[in-house]
């Protein structure tokens, strides 16, 4: 077997920094996302809760959407706290 040459091997550190790199960007990115999202269905949450309390909303719709929001609020923080554990997982290597 050849022993690998310091090129090829300085070719390939390069190229698992530049993908190291690459991944803790678009983690950064997805955080960023998954965050402003949260913060949106909160508002949205907020403002049916307005809607129905100044009574331009049935009860009915504010139960559904309350409770879909509510729902897809829970989804965001669980996935938020799955990407947290991946993400230290990928430190850890």
């Amino acid at each position: 077997m050849k022993p690998i040459n310091d090129g090829a091997l300085g070719l390939v550190v390069t190229f698992l920094l530049m993908y190291r790199i690459s991944m803790e960007i678009l983690h950064g990115i997805t955080d960023y996302a998954t965050r402003q999202y949260l913060v949106i269905l909160q508002d949205e949450l907020k403002r049916v809760r307005m809607l129905y309390e100044e009574r331009k909303m049935s009860g009915e719709d504010y139960r559904k959407l309350e409770s879909e929001l509510a729902e897809a609020i829970r989804e965001v923080r669980v996935q938020q706290s799955m990407l947290g554990r991946r993400h230290l997982d990928l430190r850890l290597v």
